[in-house]
């Protein structure tokens, strides 16, 4: 049953609101004058200290400031993953991937030659790499080729 209330242009004063009860004893959520402060002047797609982050039509927030104590503006697809693939040869990879071509850097431990596919131009980090030639890889076609790169101790 919908009912209407008409205050006659007058303003409605509540302490709080609950929505999802259908009578005074149901469970509903409660939202306060707080809840209703975090949601008043937001923009979509931009970030207000204090306030609560609402996405735009495309999905996008265009800053975030100040996290993990740096800045951080992105324009198009970033991916960040922390352990999610176990390839034979390398493991525990983790990635950091950016723009629509998905290059990225990853690192890991063992070698990702012929075990991680990649971008073209991405990187591989060995974070138990013990030579010269083990400790920086770069993908090469596309797949799952990776040419290491001499560094130096």
């Amino acid at each position: 049953m919908t009912q209407t209330l008409d205050l006659g242009g007058n303003d409605l004063i509540v302490n709080s609101v609950k929505v999802g009860a259908t009578g005074p004893a149901q469970a509903g959520t409660v939202i306060t004058s707080s809840d209703f402060s975090a949601l008043t002047g937001v923009t979509a797609g931009t970030v207000t200290a204090s306030k609560a982050v609402i996405v735009d039509a495309s999905k996008d927030i265009s800053t975030f400031g100040a996290i993990g104590g740096g800045s951080v503006s992105v324009t198009g697809a970033v991916t960040a993953r922390s352990g999610t693939a176990s390839p034979a040869a390398a493991s525990a990879v983790s990635a950091l991937s950016m723009g629509s071509a998905g290059v990225g850097v990853y690192w890991g431990t063992g070698s990702p030659n012929t075990a991680l596919t990649a971008a073209k131009g991405s990187l591989f980090i060995a974070t138990d790499g013990s030579s010269s030639t083990t400790r920086l890889f770069i993908n090469t076609n596309g797949g799952t080729t990776w040419t290491s790169v001499p560094t130096t101790a």
